[in-house]
């Protein structure tokens, strides 16, 4: 058998004023729930933010040395680099993958290119003169393949123009 208990009975004395102190005293145990239960989220996100943050870190790290390993012997410490196919155009991802190719060979080679050029404006002659020697390098992205036929095309004419120069493309997609 199920046993109701009935509400409480306040005296008419102080029934209103024993009514609202319990009332009040369960708003306030509910807010500062909430509040407990904010402060925790909150925490929480913090927490997972910066541990997404460090993992992100360690991936970098991780493919900042792939990417070394692979070049470190194509950089010779008394050589001079060239850097060819500045990506002089709107996409700023382009950009910023210029920056960190940049970033890279003074990192960690302590290395700033003696040429630089477009594709559009790139003299073979000239980088003859400027670095008769060297690693030449090519910009990275997402470029290499038949749908941006113009860059593949001017990798190609780099490499039958120097087919006894260390040429090293960056990082690309690739697309055929």
């Amino acid at each position: 058998r199920r046993r109701v208990c009935p509400p409480p009975r306040l005296s008419t004395a102080g029934g209103t004023t024993a009514r609202l102190q319990r009332g009040s005293a369960l708003l306030a145990v509910l807010w500062l729930s909430a509040a407990l239960s904010a402060i925790a989220f909150s925490v929480a996100s913090t927490v997972r933010g910066e541990t997404e943050r460090l993992i992100g870190l360690a991936l970098i790290d991780r493919l900042k040395g792939s990417i070394h390993e692979c070049v470190k012997d194509y950089v010779a410490p008394h050589e001079p680099i060239a850097i060819l196919d500045f990506p002089d155009i709107r996409n700023c991802g382009d950009s910023a993958i210029w920056q960190g190719e940049r970033a890279y060979l003074e990192e960690r080679h302590g290395k700033r290119p003696a040429y630089v050029s477009r594709t559009r404006d790139f003299s073979p002659e000239t980088l003859e003169r400027v670095m008769p020697t060297g690693t030449i390098f090519i910009h990275g992205g997402g470029n290499f393949g038949d749908i941006w036929s113009s860059h593949q095309d001017f990798r190609e004419r780099v490499l039958e123009r120097f087919p006894n120069r260390t040429i090293v493309q960056f990082p690309q997609s690739i697309h055929y």
